[in-house]
């Protein structure tokens, strides 16, 4: 009625094209959904890019997300996908309500909370405040405040008190909305309808009892599901539209929003309570694997997947509104009424399930990796991944603060976990299992030993490092006078930078390529290359040509002596080559100096062995301005090398270090050197590249959930492509040789700049903190499934680094003049258009 036009994509839920396309024709200003109507609108091919060409949004006042729990992905995604098409962020919330209170409770909620999912299993509300906690955190969104007189009590169920804002209870509702009661039925009336709170006797009001259970939040409600449908193991309160949601994401061939989950009793009158699962799939023919499904509700919750059942689709019952029907889901279980494809059971498959339950940290691990728990290598040693690694680290964090020792959960860190021995590792988790008082006075030792030791070994072992490890011959033949190099030797060719750095070589220089590649023969070193090549950037007939005459590649490693040489190849390189790039590194932020020592300081002595071998060759080494650490000299000059090894704590940084110094020894004795130290890489202006670094990932974080740092800090991004282009021709150079240069920006710039370019260039819109404050906000919003989580240690624990480093600036006077008197030198492209680039690179990749 009047100026109010609503439209419901339920409605229109065959045609979600035609909903968006009827609010465009007729000015719509209200609609309303359920979770599972606006997650059907994002579903590939749903609504093509033609259709999305014509709509405008930008009469919706009202855009309502109610009847069913929102999950906050199906939220942030609606929003970034249709804001653009004029849909205003301020009208699309989330409302509670139900028909006996007709209807609405709360509205306009937009606000996620993260929350420690253990407490909350327990009934008590804890939002996110560690990093440690956002492996087992829960993301809920706000159902926002009462509406007109309604009031909100939160309360115990079996004993009818009120409870407090951090606490979970039954949601009761009074206002003058209220139904009277249900037609006929006055005993469930009395109890509906006419509740009262026990032992207030100031509050004699009577309260609609609504079933769902939920928690008040600084004024705002959040639900956290139905109380008949809550399932309990072990004392432990379990949501079923959690388990759900994991087990849709576990497999592409499971269908969204068919899977339901219930509490099974054990049987033959055992009184073991399990998980059971129904879930759809896509294709009767093409099964999920189920233990992958059922290892994915174990590692999210912590808790075992008694049955998981696969089931044709239009199987799970649902309500005429979409809603899940769980408890008729478990009685066409038990009365055998599904049709079922595939059972996975776990008591009959316990032999091959993680040992635990999951409880332990290192269960999965043990599984995954097939540890015994008797090895005393590290966790490096047998490559684990570095996914598993920060999981450990926080399963070890989140041991201690269970067991009450939050100070010790605080100093746990990567460097520890990858000390210690697997053995070491098992017996501790099984001390605290066993005599967890004993062990907090074991690990109390263990750490103080440790972090006094670790940085004092680490420190002697970099300044042992930092001299070449052979006497070079005396005296040093000098380099051959060449105009331009014949003969090149590269390393790093697959990686970040490597392959930008082969196709300036082949386009500035005549010389024959030879490029040291991991690979069983040197036809595969070839082929990984060539995709290589062709991945990082378009590539013409030309340039394809002129690589498959001139690029050889060498089978070997930087992490083995001699390069993994045999003695014939090394001598013909020795004898052939006349310059050397040395690219290649081991790129980590989580690793320790020692866990990257073989490939970025071994390997750069053997490369210098092999320069200093036969005739004397020009080396090229890249390096980094994280050789300066978290220095907070304002101005760095390209003549400064950190010398004292000042703030150097992480691994990266302190091995890329100890290689400059390296090859600075060996220019003292008489090798013709020239270092590049690189800023930041970004992609190229069209987005070519494989930059999946910690800037790229926090980019795609930020853009994701929107959020923005204010800070002064400069960013110095420079594509890649023109990173390589200007070391090559800088390089090419003869009055450079022995020159170390800043590879930067001419200019300065600062996180805003470039959240306010991708604003103009996407629509996205940034809510921007101060430094100290956007980390809470990052650890908020991060989930384990983020690119950042696995970075978000490094990134939170070197916060106040960066906050002191915020007017350093790098001097790169000497990159310039020396770009700028080449002929192929090319300036820096403009923020814009690296910006531009940085947003093509992650759209391509679907990082955003």
């Amino acid at each position: 009625g009047g100026t109010t036009h609503g439209f419901s994509p339920t409605s229109f839920l065959q045609r979600p094209a035609l909903w968006l396309k009827t609010i465009t024709k007729y000015g719509g200003t209200a609609s309303s959904a359920p979770n599972f109507a606006y997650e059907y609108c994002l579903r590939p091919g749903r609504v093509s890019d033609a259709t999305l060409e014509e709509i405008d949004l930008s009469s919706l006042r009202v855009l309502m997300a109610a009847a069913e729990p929102i999950k906050t992905d199906t939220y942030r995604r609606f929003l970034h996908k249709f804001e653009p098409y004029g849909l205003n962020p301020e009208s699309f919330y989330v409302a509670y309500g139900l028909a006996e209170n007709t209807l609405a409770v709360t509205s306009y909620g937009t606000k996620t909370l993260s929350l420690n999912r253990r407490r909350l299993n327990r009934g008590l509300v804890q939002t996110t405040r560690a990093v440690s906690e956002v492996s087992g955190a829960i993301h809920l969104m706000s159902c926002g405040r009462p509406i007109g007189d309604v009031s909100i009590r939160i309360v115990e169920p079996e004993t009818r008190a009120v409870l407090g804002e951090s606490q979970v209870g039954e949601i009761w509702v009074t206002g003058s909305s209220k139904c009277l009661g249900y037609w006929n039925d006055a005993d469930l009336t009395e109890h509906a309808f006419r509740a009262r709170i026990s032992g207030d006797h100031t509050d004699p009001g009577e309260y609609l009892r609504t079933g769902d259970m939920g928690f008040l939040h600084e004024g705002e409600l959040y639900v956290c599901g139905r109380r008949k449908d809550m399932i309990i193991v072990r004392g432990q309160n379990y949501y079923p539209q959690d388990i759900e949601t994991i087990v849709e994401q576990a497999s592409p061939l499971i269908r969204d929003g068919c899977v339901a989950a219930f509490e099974l009793q054990g049987e033959n009158g055992s009184q073991e309570v399990t998980v059971g699962v129904v879930a759809e799939v896509l294709n009767p023919k093409s099964k999920p694997d189920a233990r992958a499904v059922s290892a994915a509700v174990r590692s999210y919750l912590n808790v075992e997947v008694g049955l998981l059942a696969f089931v044709p689709s239009k199987s799970v019952p649902k309500t005429s509104s979409g809603k899940i029907m769980r408890h008729r889901a478990l009685e066409m279980w038990l009365g055998g009424e599904f049709r079922v494809l595939e059972q996975f059971d776990y008591e009959a498959n316990r032999d091959e399930t993680p040992a635990g339950n999951g409880q332990s940290p290192l269960a999965d691990l043990r599984h995954r990796y097939g540890f015994t728990g008797d090895e005393e290598e590290s966790l490096v040693d047998v490559g684990i991944d570095s996914i598993d690694l920060v999981m450990l680290m926080h399963d070890l964090k989140e041991m201690l603060l269970a067991q009450g020792a939050p100070a010790l959960a605080d100093k746990i860190d990567i460097r520890l976990v990858l000390h210690l021995s697997i053995a070491d590792l098992f017996r501790l988790v099984s001390y605290f299992e066993k005599a967890p008082d004993q062990a907090i006075v074991q690990f109390q030792s263990l750490l103080r030993s440790f972090q006094d030791e670790q940085v004092a070994e680490e420190r002697a072992l970099m300044i042992k490092d930092r001299s070449l490890t052979f006497s070079p011959p005396n005296p040093v033949l000098p380099a051959p006078s060449l105009e331009s190099p014949r003969s090149i030797l590269l390393t790093g060719g697959t990686g970040f930078l490597g392959p930008f750095l082969l196709r300036s070589l082949l386009e500035q220089t005549d010389a024959a390529l030879h490029v040291l590649v991991r690979a069983a023969t040197p036809e595969a070193g070839l082929e990984r290359l060539r995709s290589a090549l062709n991945a990082a950037a378009e590539t013409d007939p030309k340039l394809i040509e002129r690589f498959e005459q001139r690029v050889v590649a060498v089978c070997g490693d930087l992490e083995r002596p001699s390069l993994g040489l045999d003695a014939a190849n090394w001598d013909r390189l020795a004898e052939e080559v006349d310059t050397i790039y040395h690219n290649g590194a081991v790129v980590n932020y989580l690793l320790t100096y020692a866990g990257m020592r073989a490939a970025n300081v071994t390997g750069t002595n053997e490369l210098l062995r092999l320069a200093f071998s036969r005739q004397s060759k020009v080396f090229n080494h890249v390096s980094t301005t994280f050789i300066f650490g978290w220095a907070t000299k304002q101005r760095l000059s390209e003549t400064d090398n950190n010398p004292d090894m000042e703030l150097l704590d992480f691994g990266y940084s302190q091995s890329k270090w100890v290689s400059e110094q390296v090859v600075a020894d060996a220019a003292r004795c008489g090798l013709s050197t020239r270092v590049f130290r690189p800023a930041l890489i970004t992609p190229t202006v069209e987005g070519g590249g494989n930059n999946f670094d910690i800037t790229m990932r926090l980019l795609a974080f930020m853009i994701k959930y929107g959020i923005g740092v204010d800070a002064l800090n400069q960013v110095s991004f420079l594509p890649a492509d023109v990173t390589a282009n200007n070391i090559v021709s800088i390089a090419n150079l003869p009055d450079t040789v022995g020159g170390t240069y800043h590879v930067t920006r001419d200019d300065y710039s600062n996180m805003s700049d470039v959240t306010d370019i991708i604003t103009e260039l996407t629509g996205q819109r940034f809510e921007h903190f101060g430094l100290r404050d956007f980390i809470p906000e990052v650890i908020r919003r991060c989930t384990r499934d983020d690119l950042l989580f696995p970075l978000l240690d490094f990134l939170t624990g070197s916060v106040d680094n960066i906050s002191a480093m915020e007017f350093k600036r790098y001097d790169s006077s000497e990159y310039q003049a020396a770009r700028n008197s080449s002929p192929y030198g090319k300036p820096d492209p403009s923020l814009r258009d690296t910006v531009v680039g940085i947003v093509n690179f992650l759209r391509r990749n679907a990082l955003v």
